[in-house]
């Protein structure tokens, strides 16, 4: 009698550690839902801000871009030295687009290279509804839009076949004017580049201006005749990591219950 009271102690204390164990589990499953539940929203508010970002690109309005976005667009076009320079200024879509160059100097942009990216950019925002040309027409040589994957050796080079003195070809170079900083020239860029003389002033701007405009048609053309394909929306790398983990202890722990009410 003795001994089977003994054993039913023991086993009340077994259950009541099971017990335990169990309440445990299911607190801590319960508190893994809810942070599962609260990285979904996450993910579905990072989603939909996402898609609205997209939407606003690919319909031209650049306007429409609140100071988060154009944050986002200096980070994808490798400018976000200039950042806190332009959440200072509380700039947004609707500033940009009457911004000029002169502008992007006054907040403290002193090269000229990087304003005439920074310009390049978001005008192929409102022009074309895209932040880069697709890849498939700035490679291929017979394209007009070809121009902007050239390189400053390359400009130099169409410099040289165009007999610019050498002087202003070391002020292009000094200036490390690209394929993408060439076509947003102005006259007055030129001028500051050393090009002083009324005639090739003229040449010059006239075939820069040709060059963009042969561009942004060439890319517009190519996105009205193929459908534009943009990734999908993702979230970043950390939160999805946090949600397969958290995923995955949810499913232990169910695994757990499970056990430890059969037993």
């Amino acid at each position: 009698m003795q001994e089977e009271e003994s054993q039913l102690r023991v086993l009340s204390q077994e259950i009541n550690i099971k017990e335990q164990q169990l309440n445990q589990a299911i607190l801590t499953l319960e508190k893994s839902q809810e942070q599962v539940r609260n990285v979904t929203i996450v993910k579905q508010k990072t989603d939909e801000r996402f898609e609205e970002f997209k939407k606003k690109i690919s319909s031209k309005q650049l306007s429409s871009l609140n100071q988060q976005e154009v944050t986002q667009v200096l980070i994808e076009i490798g400018q976000e030295k200039h950042v806190n320079s332009f959440q200072e200024k509380e700039i947004c879509g609707y500033m940009l687009s009457g911004m000029a160059e002169s502008d992007l100097r006054d907040i403290g942009i002193s090269s000229l290279f990087e304003r005439k990216k920074i310009l390049h950019h978001f005008e192929m925002i409102y022009q074309c509804g895209v932040i880069f040309a697709p890849q498939e027409i700035i490679s291929n040589k017979r394209n007009p839009s070809f121009v902007l994957s050239w390189t400053t050796e390359q400009v130099l080079s169409w410099l040289k076949e165009r007999n610019v003195p050498n002087e202003i070809i070391t002020k292009f170079t000094e200036e490390r004017i690209d394929g993408e900083a060439l076509i947003t020239l102005s006259k007055y860029n030129l001028s500051e580049l050393g090009v002083t003389e009324l005639k090739l002033k003229n040449t010059l701007y006239f075939e820069i201006k040709t060059l963009k405009d042969d561009c942004f048609d060439s890319i517009n053309s190519f996105l009205g005749q193929k459908k534009q394909t943009t990734p999908s929306a993702t979230i970043p790398h950390s939160i999805q990591k946090e949600t397969n983990s958290l995923s995955s202890l949810a499913s232990f722990f169910i695994k757990f219950s499970s056990y430890s009410i059969t037993c």
